[in-house]
């Protein structure tokens, strides 16, 4: 689910970035348009982010309760 969140995202922000791209090619960076989608590709990055915090520690989790069940398995 979290990855799935994170493609997501990761999308998300590939298109604002390009969207971005292409306005700034026509437009100045003082553009209101601009500062818009910057300011939300603030947001989504730092979302981004927490997600990415979130799947390594979820993975960590993962791995310790592995080692624990694998440690268990043996006796």
């Amino acid at each position: 689910m979290l990855l799935k969140s994170a493609l997501d995202l990761r999308k998300s922000i590939e298109e604002d970035r390009y969207d971005m791209y292409k306005l700034a090619k026509n437009t100045d960076f003082s553009d209101p348009g601009i500062l818009k989608i910057s300011q939300q590709l603030d947001k989504k990055i730092i979302l981004m982010q927490k997600l990415i915090s979130e799947i390594r520690s979820s993975t960590l989790d993962l791995q310790i309760l592995n080692s624990i069940i694998s440690k268990h398995e043996n006796f």
